[in-house]
């Protein structure tokens, strides 16, 4: 087992925080006190608030967590609160010097138990710089994580459901799960196993990941799983038998709930179909999807949300998933119409302090701008402006403009779809708001930078990008700048587009008005003006570059290239490589070395504005998916023996990426496309082949087309045998054509000599196959007959005699592990006999018959333990081989968990013993398999009666190797008097689960018809109730004594439910009321309260109530009102209340539901007559 890490913290007066990890010990709770004095400061600044991200930690135990401070000066420390997921505290960490650290398991931190975290920063107590820092508030809770052991073992316990792909499709890991075993700190092992979905919260990684892009190079990849220093691989990914057909689909706007309605259509079967899943694209941008949506209904609404905002146009595709493993997804259909989506947005409102008084001249800044939406179901959601693009939200001024005076009284509209707010601008000589610019920087340069002395300068192309000063805490996105948008934002150029360029213009300066520091706010290019004579007017591209298909993320590599160029002078430079460019002012774009981005693209290279040229280039898996003739060849009509002619043919290519290209003949070897080079043609071709790449033979991913064609035959007047094939055979060998060549002779006088290689391709067959296996009996003295166009010459006699074999070689051996059970498997046995000649001949196991081969132990022998240490002989005649020894064995148990079909008891009263006789539980083997436990298989602990402390028992089961796994079983014993009265209760309530630590006196009180919820399936236990609920609850338990109204509480009509209640509780001395004249029914009852008239209900009832419980213990005990100090002890001391799960009594906090139904439960069956 791991050593725990002990970090020892020593504070200086200067307290750091560092980023080395620290482990902290869940058993101890250190606490560092900070001796540094505060000083007063004119400034105070609260900490940003950080964030923590919580993780299993699968190599050494525990969890691991990760603190993401964005504060830069004045943290102390931080406080860390671990939650369960349930939201129950479980330890505060105080005073971490540390972002990084461990927290191991220990009494507090449980194995399996999921658990999530929040952070603060504390401050430093001495000013910084002349700021005083205050605490940050805590973050947000982190996601959740499970608390693990040490990873030991990973396995695969289910492959994914799709295994089977197209290439370019999305990689689908749905139906994966592992079971993964780890070991506490004392190496006691447990086991898990995680589906997919759980993957994040356990830990675990995969690669290739879920999403990731088919590629051919992931074609045979088996997919790695990473579980801390563990891992395993499921089977590999392969190549789709077929994929299913392309559906379509139409959206249309939903004017009844918002957002968009759409409707698909599929002509595949349902059953061949797990699910849909849509992609919605901004009718601007149908590139990248906005949204994706997953369904298995061919109708359907997208609601509005962050993505799909009300007010703006979408379109769609849509594939379909298939069901069947190895059966591959359709393709993404076509795009759909377009429609607008409606809004459900019920208002915008803004309700940060942001800026609005400027001074003229000064640039608006709309960073400080947040809002909150509203939708119709009345969620909301806050929005600052640098989030707005996520939800839709647009605002009618660009961020960062120059504001002149036309834009004082302004309104800057805020909108999201139809809905909108809007705020006004004050624009005069004095304001301080406004951005203040601090670097502006080229982000691209113009598309020229060549001229010629005369030219104008030209700066389309040219963007900037402007970055900002900010504030404390605060982090401005630059903002890119168009040259078009120039003038709006005060970019200046120090040469106008006015000026006539001459040879001495060597730069221009990229400045802007607003700037705080002038100097360090610009920025320059370059660019070179030439004489007239020096002006490159033509560029020819000589030689390609090397290379022009690329993987997406390559970089562009003009290795190869050549130009030609030509000057205005009439000069001619040939031979120009792709290096030497740049002397020659040449630019091209996109630039060597620079990185690739997906699909077709076109490289540029270009002097100035005066010359160009262009090459295409293909990024990513543009391979190409189809093949097409456009024209035919010339020449389709042949005469038997002609070779294949294709001039005049052009085909066209399809892309993966949709784009096409025509080739003509004379340019196949450009493009890898191959055909029937020299082929000699015969009656049998009817179609030529034309292929990119490589083609091979039966082959699923061949991209092919074919060109039909006809070759007139030649009458055959004669064939005859030139060479005999190997005819002396023993028994066992295989026939052998390979030597075996015919002359065909035509009424033409010609004639041709065939091999037996191309026997196929003129359509000759023979009477047997090459590569038979021979024997004596069938084959010797046979003869082979050869047939073309219903011409036949047989071959000299076939001589077969036997062999004696003097030895046996095991070439595959057999699986020679098994378990007990397990049936003996020799269908992967291939032996080597070695015939008294030297020759040998390979059989496998089918075949041992022919070869009369004998096994001592048959093949499908149901194994037992007598068999363990065997070798099974291999014998053929007196040759005799032996197999390595069977090993034959228990299986290993893994695994215990309850059985499906167990339908044991949960529910018992308390002396009962625990019955197991309907306790199914399941085993799991190391191998995979299971086994159903009952009865004598199982031991459950305890065997003595149960009492209400016992939450579950434990079952134990021994296998026969002596392993014995245990699993809990939940159970709830509850006391007789309650037992007795709430067996075979109908639960209508869905707020009480059994599991609930209230669910005993719920179940009780609704039994006696004491508590009915608070509606037919509510019982609200967490809800308060009134003065005038209880009391009537305390009546139904005194029987509901008939009563005479006498209207003594002036808020208390005859006819109010709770009327007969409280004049009975007034007579017996259970209320005085909140005044003379008053009893308040409505008002909302405290703890206090209710276990005061507890406490004078047994009083009534003549019980001795004057040994209660001190309760100094209790730090808010003085809290407690005089009327009600006597009542509070002894309702504790009777178990009536208790204190709160913060370890205080709040005496005067309301009391719930489910208070009131323990308290009064226990003191029905305790002092109720």
């Amino acid at each position: 087992m791991k050593l725990k890490r002990i970090l020892a913290i020593a504070l200086t007066a200067m307290m750091l925080i560092t980023a080395f990890p620290v482990t902290i010990i869940a058993q101890a709770a250190g606490t560092v006190a900070d001796s540094v004095g505060a000083t007063p400061a004119a400034t105070t600044v609260k900490l940003s608030t950080p964030s923590v991200t919580l993780k299993p930690n699968l190599v050494d135990g525990g969890l691991t967590f990760i603190i993401n401070d964005p504060n830069t000066a004045g943290v102390a420390s931080y406080t860390l609160q671990l939650y369960t997921a349930g939201g129950s505290l479980v330890k505060t960490y105080d005073n971490l010097l540390t972002t990084e650290g461990t927290i191991e398991l220990g009494s507090t931190i449980s194995i399996g138990t999921l658990y999530m975290a929040r952070v603060k920063a504390e401050a430093k107590s001495s000013t910084v710089g002349g700021i005083t820092y205050i605490d940050s508030e805590y973050s947000a809770y982190s996601a959740e994580a499970v608390a693990t052991g040490v990873a030991t073992s990973l396995l695969i316990y289910s492959q994914p459901t799709k295994l089977a792909y197209v290439i370019g499709s999305e990689l689908d890991l749905s139906g994966l799960k592992v079971k993964l075993y780890y070991e506490d700190e004392t190496g006691k092992e447990y086991n898990s196993v995680i589906p997919l979905s759980l993957f994040d919260t356990y830990g675990i990684t995969t690669s290739p990941a879920h999403g990731t892009k088919i590629t051919s190079s992931l074609i045979g990849t088996k997919i790695t799983v990473y579980a801390g220093n563990v891992s395993a691989q499921t089977n590999a990914i392969t190549l789709a038998n077929t994929s299913l057909e392309t559906p379509s689909i139409t959206l249309a706007t939903n004017t009844t709930s918002g957002g968009l309605s759409y409707t698909i259509t599929d002509k595949n079967s349902p059953s061949a179909v797990s699910k849909y899943v849509i992609y919605i694209y901004s009718t601007s941008n149908t590139q990248s999807p906005v949204y994706t949506y997953e369904t298995k209904s061919k109708t359907g609404v997208i609601n509005t949300s962050a993505e799909i905002v009300g007010g703006q146009s979408y379109v769609a595709r849509v594939k379909a998933v298939a069901s069947a493993a190895n059966e591959a997804d359709s393709e993404l259909s076509a795009l759909s119409n377009s429609a607008v989506a409606a809004s459900s947005i019920k208002s915008i409102s803004i309700v940060q302090p942001y800026d609005t008084d400027y001074r003229v001249g000064s640039r608006l800044n709309l960073y400080d701008l947040c809002v909150i939406v509203t939708y119709l179901d009345n969620t909301a959601v806050q929005v600052w402006y640098e989030g707005f693009y996520k939800y839709g939200i647009t605002v009618s001024l660009e961020n960062g403009i120059i504001l002149t005076p036309d834009y004082n009284g302004r309104y800057v509209i805020i909108s999201c779809g139809s809905i909108t707010t809007s705020f006004k601008l004050s624009v005069a000589s004095s304001g301080g708001a406004g951005l203040s610019v601090s670097d502006i920087t080229i982000e691209n340069m113009p598309d020229a930078t060549v001229y010629e002395v005369g030219d104008y300068i030209d700066y389309t192309g040219l963007v900037v990008k402007l970055s900002f000063y900010e504030g404390i805490n605060q982090k401005y996105t630059p903002i890119t700048v168009a040259y078009s948008d120039f003038n709006k934002y005060g970019i200046t150029l120090s040469l106008p587009t006015s000026t006539k360029l001459t040879a001495e213009h060597k730069s221009v300066t990229v400045g802007c008005t607003g700037c705080t520091d002038a100097t360090s706010a610009t920025t320059k290019f370059d660019i070179k003006v030439v004489k007239s004579e020096d002006v490159i007017t033509k560029i020819e591209i000589a030689d390609l570059p090397k290379k022009l298909y690329y993987d997406i993320g390559d970089k562009l590599d003009l290795s190869g290239l050549v130009v030609n160029l030509t000057y205005r002078d009439g000069r001619k430079i040939t031979g120009v490589s792709y290096v030497n460019l740049s002397t020659y002012d040449i630019k091209a774009t996109p630039a060597h070395n620079e990185m690739l981005a997906a699909g077709t693209k076109k490289v540029t290279l270009s002097f100035g504005k005066k010359a160009s040229a262009s090459f295409t280039i293909y990024v990513g898996d543009l391979y190409v998916t189809n093949i097409k003739v456009k024209a035919k060849p010339t020449k389709t009509v042949y005469t038997e023996g002609e070779t294949l002619n294709l001039s005049g043919l052009v085909v066209t290519l399809t892309y993966i990426n949709g784009t096409t290209l025509d080739v003509p003949f004379a340019d196949f070897s450009k493009h890898d496309i191959k055909w029937d080079k020299d082929r000699v043609l015969t009656p049998n071709d009817t179609v030529a082949y034309v292929w990119v790449g490589t083609f091979v033979e039966g082959s699923t991913d061949n991209v092919y087309t074919t060109i039909p064609i006809t070759v007139k035959p030649k009458e055959v007047t004669s064939i005859a045998i030139v060479t005999q094939p190997k005819l002396s055979y023993y028994s066992g060998d295989t026939l052998d054509l390979s030597k075996l060549t015919i002359k065909i002779k035509y009424a033409d006088r010609s004639s041709i000599t065939v091999s037996y290689k191309d026997f196929k391709s003129y359509g000759i067959k023979t009477s047997l196959e090459d590569g038979i296996v021979l024997s004596k009996s069938t084959h010797n003295g046979q003869t082979i007959a050869i047939t073309y166009r219903n011409i036949t010459v047989n071959t000299n006699k076939l001589s077969v005699v036997n062999r004696e074999v003097k030895s046996i070689a095991i070439i595959s051996s057999i699986n020679i592990e098994y378990y007990i059970g397990d049936n003996l498997d020799l269908s992967g046995l291939i032996v080597k006999l070695t015939y008294d000649n030297g020759n040998t001949v390979t059989v496998p196991f089918s075949k041992f018959g022919e070869y009369e081969i004998k096994t001592s132990i048959p093949h499908g022998k149901a194994l037992t333990s007598s068999d363990n240490y065997k070798s099974v002989i291999i014998s053929c005649g007196s040759a005799k081989q032996y197999t390595e020894p069977l090993i034959v064995k228990y299986r290993t148990l893994v695994g215990l968990k309850i059985g499906a079909a167990s339908t044991h008891r949960t529910v018992y009263r308390a002396g009962e013993r625990f019955d197991s006789d309907k306790l199914v539980l399941t085993a799991s083997y190391s191998d995979g398999s299971t086994k159903r436990l009952s009865g004598a298989d199982i031991v459950v602990s305890p065997i003595a009666a149960l009492n209400e402390s016992n939450k579950y028992v434990t079952a134990y089961f021994t296998d026969p190797t002596g392993i014995t796994m245990s699993v809990k079983i939940d159970i709830y014993v509850y006391a007789p008097k309650i037992y007795d009265v709430i067996i075979g209760w109908n639960n209508p309530f869905t707020d009480v689960k059994q599991s609930d630590w209230y669910y005993q006196y719920a179940a009780y009180m609704n039994c006696i018809g004491v508590m009915n919820g608070t509606s037919t399936t509510k019982f609200s236990p967490s809800e308060s109730l009134t003065r005038g609920m209880f009391v009537t609850m305390l009546y139904r338990i005194a029987g509901s004594p008939s009563v005479t109204y006498k209207g003594i509480f002036k808020d208390v009509s005859k006819n109010d439910y709770y009327a007969n209640a409280i004049e009975w509780a007034y007579s017996v001395g259970i209320t005085t009321g909140t005044s003379a004249t008053q009893f308040s029914p409505g008002m909302t009852l405290t703890r206090e309260q209710m276990i005061t008239f507890l406490y004078r209900f047994a009083k009534y009832y003549g019980y001795n109530v004057s040994d209660g419980t001190p309760l100094t213990k209790f730090p808010d005990a003085g809290k407690i009102s005089a009327y009600a100090l006597d009542a509070f002890k002894w309702a504790y001391s009777k178990g009536l209340i208790n204190e709160r799960d913060n370890g205080y009594l709040e005496p005067t906090n309301i009391a719930t539901r489910a208070e009131a139904a323990k308290g009064l439960t226990i003191f029905h069956i305790n002092y109720a007559r």
